[in-house]
């Protein structure tokens, strides 16, 4: 459990991140995301997070994404707000070997206490799910009873269904078509970008949330209990989908000889 509240995010997508063009439409998001609430204060590569976030970082910001090393993209760009908390981490990929990008971000909780909050948390969600063509998404409160620590990536497992969920629609597929997904014991069903965004009940704090977790094991157990990393993972894999991730793929160059 965080030592505060917060409400914590997680964004998978097959697409690469890490251009000039998605770095500074990320920047425009951040200004006015959630109504303009959670702007940072500071930026940087690593921790601790120093530097000054103002008009003049963007340049700066924008090398830090897209610095390529060795002909290999990997970087991790942090943002961070003191009041209200917040933080965001954008991770960006693209090498010889394929793997998805990511987006974590954590709120302090306590900001969406106001009878809105549930639905300003999906709008935060959806925003991000659509500005990085997200196949996975998800948002929980710190106190959910419901939750698993378990090592890798959606391309190996889905750790757990949280509080709420977007399943893209390489999921849909994996879960049996959105006639199914429509279908599950869920407080919502709400259809975005391909895919669907599920909630579990009307609050993240609410008590079918905190305390227990039996609203997120019948909806794993609805969509297929062996996608997520429950009893005997790792060593019983789960069952993932066919992603594409040839976006996130550099591949190399190829020397060509002319003989005349």
């Amino acid at each position: 459990m965080a030592k505060h509240d917060e409400i914590r995010l997680q964004v998978w997508t097959e697409h690469f991140l890490g251009t000039r063009t998605k770095g500074e439409t990320f920047i425009d998001l951040l200004q006015r995301l959630d109504g303009g609430r959670w702007v940072p204060d500071k930026w940087g590569h690593y921790e601790p997070v120093r530097r000054a976030y103002e008009a003049s970082a963007k340049e700066a910001i924008l090398t830090a994404l897209t610095e390529s090393r060795g002909g290999r993209i990997a970087n991790n760009i942090n943002f961070v707000k003191a009041r209200p908390r917040a933080s965001f981490s954008l991770n960006v990929w693209r090498s010889r070997v394929a793997d998805m990008n990511s987006i974590y971000a954590d709120f302090d909780a306590k900001a969406f206490l106001s009878a809105d909050g549930s639905t300003r948390i999906g709008s935060i969600v959806e925003e991000l799910v659509k500005w990085s063509g997200a196949v996975f998404a998800s948002a929980r409160h710190t106190r959910q009873e419901h939750w698993r620590v378990a090592q890798k990536t959606p391309r190996e497992r889905l750790q757990e269904m949280d509080w709420l969920t977007f399943l893209g629609k390489p999921y849909v597929e994996l879960f049996g078509g959105t006639e199914r997904v429509l279908k599950a014991p869920c407080h919502s069903v709400k259809e975005l970008s391909g895919g669907f965004v599920l909630m579990a009940s009307t609050r993240p704090d609410g008590p079918e949330m905190t305390d227990s977790n039996a609203t997120l094991l019948r909806l794993e157990e609805f969509l297929g209990a062996d996608a997520f990393a429950g009893r005997g993972y790792p060593e019983v894999p789960c069952r993932v989908p066919i992603f594409d991730l040839s976006d996130t793929v550099k591949l190399p160059l190829i020397e060509t000889n002319s003989h005349e």
